[in-house]
């Protein structure tokens, strides 16, 4: 939503956009405020890290403050427990960094989560606008959660077209779209979609 162009940043030439921060704004409020009590948490991504050096402002946690679910927005890494049933998921989420151009480099991007923390069920990153999901089984030596744990790896896609700079770059076309991902509330059991 917030491609933060401004004079001087690496992208003010090369990315297409035709709103401004306050416009994108509108539009986000308008957008989500239907939904507004869905949403889980809010992260911070390489544009707002941009803003945030120029302006000391991120478009992300100013729209969930327009929103008024500003408590649960991270400007770095964010971990959801989201209770389901009777089984509390434990989800690790960042925007992702670097300019890896394969999935499988994608992918071990994501894999680094675990080492921060190794027992969540799900890990999602979104920076490369590639949808994949990949799954390990994984033996636990004492968890809450039981003996053995599924964990799952997901690039989240993007709502972002085909770009001049992705073209300039040979950059890959975006995986248009989100990951689906349901958790069953009876016995621990996560299904990705994408």
């Amino acid at each position: 939503m917030f491609e933060t162009i401004f004079p001087g940043s690496r992208a003010s030439d090369a990315f297409e956009s035709n709103m401004e921060l306050g416009e994108a704004l509108d539009l986000g409020v308008k957008l989500f405020t239907p939904v507004k009590d869905r949403i889980l948490g809010s992260i911070d991504g390489n544009h707002e890290y941009r803003s945030r050096r120029a302006f000391g402002l991120s478009g992300t946690e100013e729209l969930m403050k327009r929103l008024g679910i500003n408590d649960s927005h991270a400007t770095d890494q964010l971990t959801i427990h989201l209770q389901v049933g009777n089984i509390t998921y434990d989800i690790m989420t960042l925007h992702g960094w670097g300019g890896a151009r394969r999935v499988g480099a994608h992918l071990n991007k994501t894999e680094e989560l675990m080492n921060i923390t190794g027992d969540c069920d799900v890990y999602i990153t979104g920076h490369e606008h590639t949808l994949y999901v990949s799954r390990y089984d994984k033996e636990l030596t004492s968890s809450v959660k039981g003996r053995y744990i599924k964990q799952y790896l997901v690039g989240c896609g993007c709502f972002c077209y085909y770009t001049s700079f992705q073209r300039s770059k040979a950059l890959r076309r975006p995986h248009v779209g989100a990951a689906r991902i349901r958790f069953n509330g009876e016995k621990r059991d996560v299904h990705v979609s994408i």
